[in-house]
């Protein structure tokens, strides 16, 4: 009878627990004189219940890892499109390493891990002649998620609105080289739904530096030293996980507030452009480090208060070139800025410290 009882109500296996007791015998009893039918009522209550509770304790389990190691076939094919992707760039600049034939995992400078994916970088002996010709986007190696060819003195086009989807590239490093083209922050940011460090300082590249397209992924952004003319600083609500943006030595015009840059950048580079607007340093993000500089801009302000940076990891400072006005008192400088330079502003007095 036991048996059969256990058999038909799936919960009376908790009573078997503490059928010594006292307590679970007089349960038993009490439960074998219900009708038949209000148990077996009871029963699916508690059944569904328990699946119920059993669904919402449920933890999604996240998608399998990529293969550790890659087929010869795909292997093969990335190394196609990377030469492809190169074939631009004269044939004498290649890697021994790096032909059709060869695997891209087996080229000199390429890695490849489950985790990351491929990781590329393309370099040159110092003293290298300068190389002529482009990349062509649009061929890029879809699985290479890490490509650096920096600092290797080649010119030609590079049009970014031309990369294939989808791709999974997340690091892209080819600053110090002499390339051009159209740069447009909205195309990129469709074409790149992964990028999270874009490094295109010393080139001559220009466009539209729409900074609000910008996405959670978004980490460290290098446009020093291009031809950027335009652009849209009003909201970085979309990038709040942007730690390094540095625009300097453009001819960037657009109105900036320094209460709207992202709350967790570290390093925050404008000077040489023609930034304007009212800049308050008591709502520069606090996490800032080194130095703050935004010299030679049309920035302006009314006696800026410094002493609001003392607790911060700031040494240096540079507001000179722009329309600051009002007192300059450098009595409340902090001691922890150990240079600064504010010549050639709009100050009407100076307060020395003592």
């Amino acid at each position: 009878m036991k048996n059969l009882f256990a058999q038909t109500f799936p919960f009376y296996p908790r009573f078997q627990i503490l059928q010594s007791s006292l307590v679970t015998k007089v349960w038993c009893v009490m439960l074998m004189r219900v009708p038949f039918s209000l148990l077996l009522v009871l029963s699916m209550l508690l059944t569904g219940h328990q699946q119920q509770v059993s669904a919402q304790q449920q933890v999604p389990q996240p998608p399998p890892p990529p293969p550790a190691t890659l087929d010869n076939v795909t292997d093969l094919q990335q190394a196609d499109q990377m030469i492809d992707f190169i074939a631009g760039i004269r044939a004498s600049s290649r890697h021994g390493t790096w032909t059709a034939d060869n695997p891209l995992s087996n080229w000199s400078g390429v890695t490849y891990t489950a985790s990351v994916g491929y990781t590329v970088r393309w370099s040159f002996k110092k003293g290298t002649p300068r190389l002529e010709g482009g990349f062509d986007a649009a061929k890029f190696p879809s699985l290479v998620s890490s490509f650096s060819a920096s600092s290797n003195h080649v010119g030609g086009h590079f049009n970014f609105e031309k990369f294939a989807v989808p791709n999974v590239l997340k690091f892209l490093s080819i600053y110090a080289n002499d390339f051009f083209g159209s740069f447009d922050m909205g195309t990129l940011v469709q074409r790149l739904p992964q990028l999270a460090y874009l490094h295109i300082g010393n080139n001559s590249f220009s466009g539209n530096l729409d900074l609000t397209k910008l996405t959670p992924s978004w980490t460290h952004l290098h446009l020093q030293y291009n031809s950027f003319e335009k652009g849209d600083f009003s909201d970085f609500s979309n990038a709040p996980n942007l730690i390094v943006l540095t625009c300097p030595h453009n001819f960037i015009s657009a109105q900036i507030w320094a209460d709207r840059f992202p709350r967790k950048l570290v390093y925050l580079g404008l000077y040489n452009n023609s930034f304007f607007g009212d800049f308050r340093f008591e709502d520069v993000p606090t996490n800032l480090t080194s130095s703050l500089s935004v010299s030679h801009n049309k920035l302006t302000g009314v006696s800026p208060d410094f002493s609001v940076l003392a607790n911060s990891k700031i040494t240096a400072i540079g507001i000179n070139y722009n329309k600051f006005n009002g007192t300059l008192d450098l009595t409340n400088l902090p001691v922890n800025i150990t240079y600064f330079t504010a010549n050639r502003n709009e100050f009407t007095s100076l307060i020395l410290p003592p």
